[in-house]
């Protein structure tokens, strides 16, 4: 004869509710231009078709993103990194069966999160290096010689003046670097 063992209720703490922000939807709509946000009908096409999301699901999944936008939940969007892994390949938008501009919406919610101060770590490091060197991939001396040993010009290790120059105007005009050092909590 067998006995079921039934298993001892534990008590949890409860979770810290998320507070909604039911003009969250409002407010990316018409960041991106228009108020189709709210015709996702969570069919899951942005999902399927998401490279990004076939690799890292339990960090980007844009349909459960998407939802949450709906339920106003804003702070859990935008301080996670979750909006940050998209790559903008467009497969979403090509494929959704209402026509919503995926992309779009993730590029405005990164633009809210670094206005409210959140950036995650990855978009940092690559500003930082594009400040420094004039590309979001730093070359070194070993770049170099490769592309000296197969015929190419070699690039140096940051890009032109000109290039730089225009660069820090970028970065100077839309204050950038400043907004990075707050979100990581510096000045």
């Amino acid at each position: 004869m067998s006995r079921k063992t039934t298993k001892k209720a534990t008590t949890k703490r409860p979770r810290k509710p998320a507070r909604a922000k039911p003009r969250f939807l409002d407010e990316l709509a018409s960041k991106i231009g228009g108020s189709k946000l709210n015709l996702c009908i969570q069919c899951g096409s942005c999902v399927g078709s998401c490279p990004e999301a076939s690799v890292v699901p339990q960090i980007f999944y844009p349909r459960l993103i998407l939802q949450w936008a709906q339920l106003g939940l804003r702070d859990k969007v935008l301080s996670g990194d979750a909006i940050w892994i998209c790559s903008f390949c467009h497969k979403c938008d090509e494929r959704c069966p209402q026509g919503l501009k995926l992309t779009e919406l993730w590029l405005a919610m990164r633009n809210l999160a670094v206005e409210d101060g959140h950036v995650a770590k990855a978009p940092a490091t690559l500003v930082k290096t594009l400040c420094e060197t004039g590309r979001t991939v730093a070359a070194d001396e070993f770049t170099d010689e490769q592309r000296s040993d197969v015929g190419l010009s070699r690039i140096g290790l940051t890009a032109s003046k000109k290039a730089m120059d225009e660069i820090k105007k970028i970065v100077d005009k839309t204050r950038l670097v400043e907004k990075i050092k707050r979100a990581e909590g510096g000045a």
